[in-house]
């Protein structure tokens, strides 16, 4: 078996922001460490002001940015691009999440930058459709988030299996190389159960365990599913 991924993204909440945004970090990497499963990579998500502060604190878990700008160090006042992103201590980034999504033109073009900077990408897709496009542009990662689940606690593994099996077909026949996350509504071990069996090779999530009382149970619970 290939390896699997745990994807966090922490958001913006406050709940998960500066020294919370640690927290959760140190919470996977310890939880992830008590389980010793070398086969399972987590990443955090947090958002770039906690970036560095992020990165200084976990040694097992990698730190991913939220989105990358397309542009290159300069005078580009408010942007954040993928050189910015790598010297704040990101080895990644998302890339259009349902709530920043950006051209497909735009899209191809990060992920090509991104890659000459030495950051991973992670694209979004919606569907099967947009998963196609999207590998296309050969990211390192396609994450299936269906926008009308993402938050609602039902997992699209669960509701819309289709489309993520179908989504997995689409990257496989554009991008061989690339993997597959299935994003929106996961919210349990046997969510992220299905979702392996459905051919992808993890989960991208966020509120379950960002807004958890008990992140390390929460965290527990999601990793009973590998």
């Amino acid at each position: 078996m290939g390896k699997k991924y745990l994807v966090v993204n922490l958001k913006t909440y406050s709940e998960s922001s500066g020294r919370n945004a640690v927290k959760i970090a140190k919470a996977i990497e310890s939880e992830l460490g008590k389980r010793k499963r070398k086969d399972i990579e987590a990443i955090v998500c947090p958002q770039a002001t906690d970036l560095l502060l992020v990165s200084k604190a976990v040694k097992k878990v990698r730190v991913f940015a939220q989105h990358s700008d397309l542009v290159s160090p300069g005078k580009n006042t408010g942007f954040l691009g993928p050189s910015a992103l790598f010297l704040s201590g990101a080895k990644g980034t998302l890339l259009n999440h349902a709530e920043h999504q950006v051209d497909k033109g735009v899209l191809g073009k990060t992920i090509s930058l991104c890659r000459e900077r030495g950051l991973v990408t992670i694209a979004c897709a919606t569907d099967e459709g947009d998963s196609a496009i999207v590998a296309k542009l050969s990211p390192d990662f396609v994450s299936v988030e269906h926008p009308e689940l993402i938050g609602s606690g039902i997992s699209v593994s669960s509701s819309k299996p289709e489309v993520i099996s179908g989504s997995v077909k689409a990257v496989r026949a554009n991008s061989p190389g690339a993997k597959v996350l299935c994003g929106a509504g996961i919210s349990s071990g046997e969510d992220v159960r299905k979702a392996i069996e459905l051919g992808s090779e993890g989960v991208l999530l966020a509120s379950y365990i960002t807004l958890a009382k008990d992140v390390k149970k929460a965290v527990r619970e999601i990793l009973s599913g590998f």
